[in-house]
């Protein structure tokens, strides 16, 4: 429930916190919505499908925690020093396959964030 745990490091002492965040959206590919996930999560739970699909219910239960761990990532981006944000809105965890393409996004946001954490890095040994 914490996928971005910058307030555990700075509790435990760190001076400096780089944090990489693949759940940035993708402008680039924004993702697909249907009309049955604008619905309120309390109609869908109400659904006749959700009564029949027992799935259903799992689903609405992962949207709940995901929410909770985005609320979370989003509070604790403001104790980061530099975040590597990868746009990864084109795969989804399941995407082992297309494992190269998720490393090469991730080495690319690495390298736009390099003068970012150079200068924090810096910053930290100039006040130690």
């Amino acid at each position: 429930m914490n996928p971005l745990p910058a307030d555990v490091l700075r509790r435990k002492g760190a001076d400096v916190v780089i944090a990489v965040d693949p759940n940035v959206a993708d402008e680039r590919k924004p993702r697909p919505h249907t009309g049955h996930r604008r619905r309120p999560w309390w109609k869908r739970l109400l659904s006749p499908q959700m009564l029949i699909d027992p799935m259903g219910m799992v689903r609405v239960q992962m949207q709940a925690m995901d929410v909770g761990a985005r609320e979370r990532t989003m509070a604790n981006l403001a104790l980061v020093d530099v975040c590597v944000q990868p746009r990864l809105g084109g795969y989804s965890p399941t995407d082992v396959q297309k494992l190269p393409g998720i490393v090469a996004a991730g080495e690319a946001a690495a390298e736009t964030a390099l003068p970012a954490i150079r200068v924090a890095l810096h910053r930290d040994a100039a006040a130690g």
